[in-house]
């Protein structure tokens, strides 16, 4: 797993460490509100999960990343899944702490990840997706200059299946 350290004048993206799982990040990762647009709003996640999910990442390529705050509080998560033969990755992202949530802290950070993944990697394209009713996250791809890449029709279950719709920068 590469390095990651991308500070600014008020967010610092750098490698998760064993010391960011605390009960404030379990309870994000078991809050099913905050989950509600993710494949993991099923799971009961206890720290042990959380050791494991982390270990995955030791002898990957794939990144997981912590967003802080300038007084190093853990406010996010981000992941980074390359498929390396096709020189694409996949990002995600996750504002954990209620404080930071709408407030423009995930549209920065996915900025700053871009940034670095074009910068730092030879990709072809990024990309990312979500729930047809997210429409925060489709605000950030907009904003961030992504553009439609396709859908994947009834994929994800709201009390209904729904459409999952995927973005991409071409690079």
């Amino acid at each position: 797993m590469k390095l990651v350290e991308i500070k600014t004048e008020d967010l610092l993206i750098r490698n998760f460490k064993i010391t960011d799982i605390n009960q404030s990040y379990i309870k994000w990762l078991n809050n099913k509100k905050l989950l509600k647009y993710s494949i993991n709003k099923f799971k009961n996640f206890k720290k042990k999960d959380c050791f494991i999910y982390l270990k995955s990442f030791t002898k990957s390529n794939n990144l997981f990343l912590s967003i802080k705050n300038k007084k190093s509080e853990l406010i996010g998560t981000i992941t980074c899944n390359f498929s390396n033969n096709n020189k694409i990755c996949d990002i995600g992202i996750l504002v954990g702490n209620e404080k930071y949530r709408s407030k423009g802290f995930g549209y920065k950070s996915w900025i700053e990840i871009m940034n670095f993944l074009e910068k730092n990697y030879n990709l072809k394209k990024i990309s990312a997706g979500t729930v047809k009713g997210n429409t925060q996250m489709l605000r950030i791809f907009n904003k961030a200059g992504m553009i439609y890449d396709g859908y994947r029709r009834k994929n994800f279950y709201m009390k209904k299946l729904i459409d999952i719709i995927f973005y991409a920068k071409y690079l």
